[in-house]
């Protein structure tokens, strides 16, 4: 398990004139990735009643597998514009987490540092998913 504190920045930007000026600026992508975010919560609201979450994070490695992370953000704080929140995250099978999109209550017998951590700090009964977005990353 990987416990990272994240720092997030957002920038309004108010046309597509600005964004793409701001891209420009930016300089060209190292690279491109294509990722599927997918959250989770218990049936009670367990996760997101103290301002936390759970993400199951699709994307492919550069030999074209298909790769997946589980994220668990919690204690988050904003502040004029600025997020901070800490953030662990660990590898899961592709596989087993494309089930639990189908099947949430299969996340029930994962195991792993993080899991179990979840598991033991909001004692879900019954996990659901809550839907998700597809989004381009742009890494320069």
């Amino acid at each position: 398990m990987i416990n990272t504190q994240e720092i997030e920045v957002k920038i309004t930007l108010l046309s597509k004139a600005d964004y793409d000026k701001f891209e420009q600026h930016m300089g060209e992508p190292k690279a491109i990735i294509e990722q599927e975010n997918i959250f989770f919560d218990g049936s009670k609201q367990e996760i997101t009643k103290p301002r936390s979450m759970i993400r199951l994070r699709f994307f492919k490695d550069a030999q074209g597998n298909e790769k997946c992370v589980l994220t668990h953000k919690g204690k988050a704080n904003i502040s004029q514009g600025i997020s901070s929140v800490e953030e662990q995250e660990e590898s899961v099978d592709a596989n087993d987490a494309r089930a639990a999109v189908k099947d949430p209550s299969l996340m029930k017998q994962w195991k792993g540092e993080l899991m179990d951590m979840i598991r033991d700090t909001y004692k879900i009964e019954e996990y659901v998913c809550l839907g998700g977005f597809k989004n381009l990353r742009k890494k320069v």
